[in-house]
């Protein structure tokens, strides 16, 4: 989607938070923002992880931790850690290989 648009991080935003049909996509556009364009979407990213209807995509974006930039994998756990989600994230946290990301959970 990247180089079909002037406006990648906007238009992968919308589609992440709008897109009903197909099931995935919310979530593919949701990993191609954290994975592609992390720190540009990182606003987003992290407010995700304090919204609750947003449990999908934040609950993903958890699973890719491992793949983000340290600094970038640490904000989103950190923001996971102290909202809604804490309960759900801790233990996905505490499995990531990254040991400083890991450490949070404790």
């Amino acid at each position: 989607m990247s180089a079909l648009t002037p406006e990648p991080v906007a238009d992968l935003i919308f589609v992440a938070n709008h897109a009903d049909q197909p099931p995935w996509a919310s979530t593919r556009a949701a990993r191609c923002l954290a994975l592609g364009h992390g720190e540009a979407a990182k606003p987003e990213l992290i407010a995700w992880m304090g919204d609750p209807s947003a449990k999908g995509l934040a609950l993903m974006l958890l699973a890719e931790l491992d793949q983000l930039p340290e600094p970038l994998a640490m904000e989103l756990a950190q923001a996971a850690l102290a909202g809604p989600l804490a309960d759900e994230a801790r233990p996905r946290i505490a499995k990531v290989e990254n040991a400083t990301v890991r450490a949070l959970a404790q």
